[in-house]
C-alpha cells in the first residue's frame, strides 16, 4: 500500500509517498515541498471518490495573523504534483487536536474543517472547500455556535451527499454536542 505524509523539514513544509511492503516502509526519493510559508498543525486527508487526490490544510507560522492555508495535490506512481497554496480563513487554528478534516464520500473533490479558533471566545468554525486537480476552492468560514468549543469531530453521511455531523464538547455547558448539516453547492 501506500502512504501520504506531511512534515516539516528545514523550515519548509513538506509531502512524501510512503510505500508499504509487508511490514517494511519505504520512503520514496520524489518528495516535494509546498506552500511558501513555515507550516504547523498540518492536517491531511485523501479524496476517497477521486484516486490519487489529497488535500493539506495547515496554519502559517510566518505572520502574526496566522492565517488558515490549502494545497491541493495529485499523485501518480511515485510523481507527486503540487498544487497552490491558498488562504481559506483567516480565523487561527487553536491546536491540531481541535480542528478536523473529512472529505464527503459521496461527492469528488468536497471537503471540509471544522476547528476550534484560537481566541476568546473560542467558538466552533466549520468551512467547505472543493478540489479538483491541484487547485483549491474555499466556501466562507462560519462560527456555528455562541461558547468555548474544544475537541471537533466532523463525519459525513455515507447515503446522503453532504449531510454531515460536528460532535464538540461544549465547555460552557460541560458536555458533548452534535450539530448535523447539509451543504449545498
Amino acid at each position: 500500500g501506500k502512504f501520504i505524509v506531511t512534515y516539516q523539514s528545514n523550515s519548509e513544509m513538506r509531502v512524501a509517498i510512503i510505500t508499504l511492503s509487508g511490514n517494511t516502509p519505504s520512503f520514496n526519493s520524489s518528495d516535494a515541498s509546498y506552500g511558501d510559508t513555515n507550516g504547523e498543525y498540518s492536517m491531511i486527508a485523501a479524496d476517497p471518490n477521486t484516486a490519487g487526490s489529497f488535500v493539506c490544510v495547515y496554519q502559517e507560522m510566518d505572520s502574526s495573523t496566522r492565517h488558515v492555508l490549502a494545497t491541493a495535490f495529485t499523485y501518480s506512481g511515485n510523481t507527486i504534483t503540487v498544487g497552490t497554496e491558498v488562504e481559506i480563513s483567516t480565523v487561527e487554528i487553536d491546536t491540531p487536536k481541535k480542528a478536523t478534516i473529512k472529505f464527503d464520500r459521496k461527492t469528488a473533490g468536497k471537503f471540509a474543517i471544522a476547528w476550534r479558533n484560537n481566541a476568546s471566545p473560542y467558538y466552533l468554525h466549520f468551512q467547505a472547500a472543493t478540489i479538483s486537480g491541484t487547485t483549491v476552492t474555499a466556501g466562507t468560514a462560519v462560527a456555528v455556535n455562541s461558547a468555548a468549543t474544544s475537541w471537533p469531530r466532523l463525519a459525513f453521511d455515507g447515503n446522503t451527499a453532504g449531510k454531515f455531523a460536528i460532535a464538540y464538547w461544549d465547555e460552557s455547558g460541560s458536555d458533548f454536542t452534535v450539530i448535523c448539516g447539509n451543504l449545498s453547492g
